[in-house]
This record gives structure tokens, C-alpha cells and sequence, in this order.
């Protein structure tokens, strides 16, 4: 019927507009352009495990990133447990190890939980870790600035280097500060999980980067301290 090609047609111009958005190449990296990278390179027989920060929040965002196969996404529901997709991923992969595991962590929510690296290496289980690094606690930041003015003790003056750990840890680590060496970095990583080692990518990206929706979410008054 005419309805449905429209809604077809819809859907693929929609597509290309999200395709162009993130041909994005100014610094720092955008997070939905690393998002929409990570879906289209790890593709099918992938299983998603979520964190709950401001910028893996692109990653629950269709299309950017797109769930294709039934059951392979793991949210961290209702708790919204920060580090739970850091180490879920790692039960995951040993439960499923014909899939591919790939966690979308902030950096906060990986530091909860880097030190389960050489559980990982231990009990054979190869993920990759995508921590989407903006050097905060990112989405406490934006509610104190939102609703109080300024941020209070949610910046990493001092972070850990995540590719000095992995590799402490006999993980694949790679730093990517350049949008675009995204796709590679990936590539590698998947590499990396193919020869059975798991990788930790430190994707540094733009701490502004916010979905509309997101900002529409606070602005309606949802998640307000007060």
C-alpha cells in the first residue's frame, strides 16, 4: 500500500540522515559517531550489554546502534547498577561464546569494574569494552549544572590510563583520539576478540555531545533532585 512505502521511504531517508550525522569528523570524537561505528562493524550475532551514563545512552538510540538479532541486548534495568555491563558482558560471552560481547561503558561505570580485566582473560571470555571517556561522572555533572549551577567533585582530575591497564591485565588496549581512526580501532578490537583476548578501547570523546532527547528528558523536570 502507499502507507507502507512511505513508511519505508521514511525509514531509509532517516537512515542516510543519521549516516550523515555521523560522518562527523571534528574533535573531540563525537559519541554517536563511535556508537553508529561500533553497530555497523560488529553487525549480527552481537550481544549489547548497556551501562546507564549520558553517553552510552546513544547506544540504547535506534539507529545508531541496532539490536539485530532477538535477545542480545542486556539492559541494566531498573537498578541501573553503574559497572553492571562491564562485568555482565563477561558472564555473557561465557555463557554464549559463539556471540560476540561488546559493553558501551562511560568511563565512570568502568572504573567500577576494570578490575574484573583479568576475570575476563582468566575464564577465557574475549569482549570488548567501547568506554565512552568525557573525564566525569557525566551525567551527574549535567543535573548539578542544570539544576544547581556547577558541577561538584564529578570531574577526573586525575583518570586512569585504560590502555596501560588492559595491557597490565593481558587485554588488547587502544586509545582513540582522532575520529578518524574509529573504524580501525574497532577493527582491531575485533581482531583482538577473534584470537581470544579481550580489548578495552578508550574512546575520548566530546563531553556535549547530548541527545535531544536527553536534554528534553530534564528540561520536562524528570530526574530532578528537588
Amino acid at each position: 500500500s502507499d502507507r507502507v512505502k512511505n513508511l519505508i521511504k521514511a525509514k531509509k531517508d532517516y537512515e542516510s540522515l543519521i549516516d550523515e550525522e555521523c560522518t562527523d569528523l571534528s574533535k573531540p570524537t563525537k559519541t554517536r559517531k563511535v556508537i553508529r561505528a561500533l553497530s555497523k562493524l560488529f553487525g549480527n550475532n552481537t550481544i549489547l550489554c548497556n551501562e546507564n551514563g549520558m553517553a552510552d545512552l546513544w547506544s540504547y538510540m535506534c539507529p545508531y546502534y541496532k539490536v539485530l538479532d532477538v535477545n542480545d541486548c542486556i539492559p541494566p534495568a531498573e537498578q541501573t547498577a553503574m559497572g553492571l555491563g562491564v562485568v555482565g558482558s563477561i558472564a555473557a560471552k561465557m555463557l554464549l561464546p559463539e556471540k560476540n560481547v561488546l559493553c558501551v561503558s562511560g568511563d565512570g561505570a568502568f572504573q567500577m569494574f576494570m578490575k574484573e580485566m583479568p576475570t575476563a582473560v582468566q575464564y577465557g571470555a574475549p569482549v570488548t569494552w567501547a568506554i565512552m571517556n568525557n573525564g566525569a561522572l557525566n551525567w551527574s555533572k549535567y543535573v548539578q549544572k542544570y539544576w544547581f549551577g556547577g558541577p561538584v567533585a564529578t570531574d577526573f582530575i586525575v583518570a586512569p590510563d585504560y590502555v596501560k591497564i588492559a595491557e597490565a591485565n593481558k587485554c588488547y588496549g587502544e586509545r582513540i583520539e582522532n575520529p578518524n581512526d574509529v573504524e580501525q580501532a574497532i577493527e582491531n578490537a575485533l581482531q583482538a576478540n577473534k584470537e581470544g583476548i579481550p580489548a578495552a578501547l578508550d574512546f575520548v570523546i566530546d563531553p556535549e555531545d547530548r541527545s535531544e532527547f536527553f536534554e528534553e528528558y530534564h528540561r520536562l523536570g524528570f530526574g530532578s533532585p528537588k
